[in-house]
């Protein structure tokens, strides 16, 4: 499925029509790791160390949050929060 809804896109910017296979494949992958990791730990070695990982978990959550919403109030068609000066509207304009 995503072969087919991608091939003529990627083969008329010149990539790969496989690069989002290889981008699931290799997802795939880093979660069948993870998942194994996760299953060979003993969690009761983890109840010692649940307030670093609570802290961890907030920064990570605050961060997303703070992503979140500097992509949606960042201008239409900036990078970074940057306007391009092809879009930019002299005052005399408006």
């Amino acid at each position: 499925m995503i072969y087919s809804s991608t091939r003529t896109r990627l083969e008329l910017n010149s990539t790969s029509t496989l690069y989002y296979v290889e981008r699931q494949g290799l997802a795939l992958g880093i979660g069948i790791v993870l998942a194994l990791i996760a299953s060979v730990v003993d969690y009761r070695k983890l109840q010692e160390l649940w307030p670093l990982l609570y802290g961890a978990t907030l920064r990570c959550c605050s961060w997303c949050a703070s992503s979140v919403t500097t992509a949606a109030t960042r201008p239409r068609g900036s990078t970074w929060g940057r306007c391009s000066s092809s879009r930019r509207r002299s005052p005399s304009s408006r």
